[in-house]
């Protein structure tokens, strides 16, 4: 895993680009199914509508602190706004769903 990774989206014209930032602990097995579970999620259910940063908070901890993080790992949606904040493995899909206001679609 990358100290810094970006994912660039394929949009249409016009359409919703959820900006999200994964904050990891490093190669901790709880940070590693995050990102699994994230990249999996965002592949099918952001159909390519998403930018994706992930910060390895070893190595940048300011970054962290900037947006509150104050456990890992934990993904930070900038926009659409408002943020959210969700920490945990990103396991239960409907969850993060909910979270990133899918559901309301």
């Amino acid at each position: 895993m990358s100290d810094l990774s970006k994912t660039n989206p394929n949009t249409e014209a016009g359409g919703t680009v959820y900006q999200l930032i994964l904050f990891v602990a490093g190669e901790e097995p709880n940070s590693v199914l995050a990102r699994q579970n994230l990249e999996a999620f965002c592949h099918t259910e952001l159909e390519g509508g998403y930018e994706l940063q992930v910060v390895n908070v070893f190595k940048h901890h300011q970054l962290a602190l900037q947006h509150r993080v104050l456990v890992t790992p934990c993904l930070v949606m900038l926009t659409p706004s408002p943020a959210v904040m969700i920490a945990g493995t990103l396991q239960d899909r409907e969850k993060v769903r909910t979270a990133l206001r899918l559901n309301q679609e």
